[in-house]
């Protein structure tokens, strides 16, 4: 089905809805200190409150993808969202770190709805150029939530308290509740045949090369920007001693270039410390680069896909969260002997793969060359 362009309520709502996950993640890292002195915790639990939403929500992705192609997008996205919001209140309120890390992990499998079903409602109602617009104007108010999360996360935390964040994140969720009443009555389950096993769509789906190979080349993009971004804490806060509020700033900076580069590309298609400071221009220049990459190479995978729409963004987004938690791994193991250079180290590696990728997928002609 093809809608009209210029719905700037349902492209808000679907921005909202995908930034739920970087906001979990961005607007609570600034309090992961005051969360280990509170529940009494050593530094390694409460990082672990990363790892455990990340598990959550490479969990919930399929689930909800594969259950919305049935039951219907707006139902499923409903469900994730109710459980986020539950799952949100519940960290605030936990006393212990098993407490925290188990509606962690809840808290990502309900933001798992919003990711994966806003992708595929985009592939759903759009088409062609059209949806490219549409997904980079999506993409475009996501990126704000990595410039703006640090900033104001490190305020909650200084004024308000680490439970606030959460407090104000199942609000967010509460809003994009009510905001899935945006998506069209009709836009429901799909054709799939209803007697095929859980796994055949997945099959299916990761058989089909021409979705593969960009979904690859974006999962691999993904986790080269992940390396940075699961070690910018430990370089700008870390050894360089930078205060966290500043640490906002800094990352707001590096944020800044994906969003730049939405907007730029938006535009396009409408018309056809010495050691901080080069961190801080590298990832910067990475970020922007990627937002290239992400939109072009999410719209050519969901493109490629004619049935089990849900399944295809759940695997789009599952090959993100899985790469990018490789890489954050390797860029954290390498820190303490290498320093911010395991970060660009890891994150070079990575985009080098993506590049080698889309090459042999240009060469098989599965890739658009141009």
């Amino acid at each position: 089905m093809t809608r009209s362009p210029g719905d700037a309520a349902l492209v808000l709502a679907l921005g909202v809805a995908v930034a739920l996950a970087a906001l979990s993640i961005d607007l609570i890292a600034p309090g992961l200190l005051a969360i280990r002195q509170d529940l009494a915790i050593n530094a390694a639990s409460a990082g672990l409150t990363v790892a455990a939403f990340m598990l959550g929500l490479a969990a919930g992705q399929p689930v909800f993808g594969w259950l919305s192609d049935r039951l219907g997008r707006r139902r499923m996205l409903r469900a994730g969202l109710v459980v986020f919001v539950a799952a949100s209140f519940g960290c605030a309120a936990s006393r212990s770190a098993a407490a925290l890390l188990g509606w962690r992990i809840a808290q990502g499998f309900g933001a798992g709805a919003s990711v994966v079903i806003a992708g595929a409602v985009i592939r759903d109602l759009f088409r062609g150029a059209q949806a490219h617009r549409i997904r980079s104007r999506v993409n475009l108010i996501y990126s704000l939530a990595p410039i703006l999360a640090p900033a104001l996360g490190s305020q909650i935390v200084r004024f308000g308290g680490w439970r606030l964040g959460f407090v104000l994140l199942g609000c967010c969720g509460g809003a994009v509740i009510i905001a899935a009443g945006l998506l069209p009555a009709q836009q429901d389950a799909s054709a799939a045949p209803r007697r095929q096993t859980i796994a055949a769509p997945f099959v299916a789906v990761a058989r089909h090369r021409p979705f593969i190979v960009p979904a690859l080349v974006d999962a691999l993009g993904f986790a080269a920007v992940f390396a940075i971004i699961a070690t910018a804490p430990l370089v700008l806060i870390g050894a360089d001693r930078v205060a966290p509020v500043v640490y906002g700033v800094l990352f707001a900076c590096m944020a800044v270039g994906l969003s730049a580069v939405a907007a730029v590309e938006t535009l396009l298609i409408a018309t056809g410390a010495a050691g901080v400071a080069v961190f801080v221009l590298l990832s910067t220049l990475l970020l922007f680069t990627r937002g290239v990459v992400a939109v072009a190479a999410q719209h050519a995978a969901m493109e490629a896909i004619e049935r089990s729409v849900g399944v295809g963004a759940a695997l789009l987004g599952f090959t993100q969260v899985a790469a990018g938690t490789l890489s954050s791994a390797i860029a954290a193991a390498l820190y303490a002997p290498l320093g911010s250079a395991a970060a660009s180290g890891t994150a070079a590696l990575f985009a080098a793969a993506a590049l080698a990728v889309w090459r042999a997928g240009r060469r098989g002609g599965l890739v658009d060359g141009q």
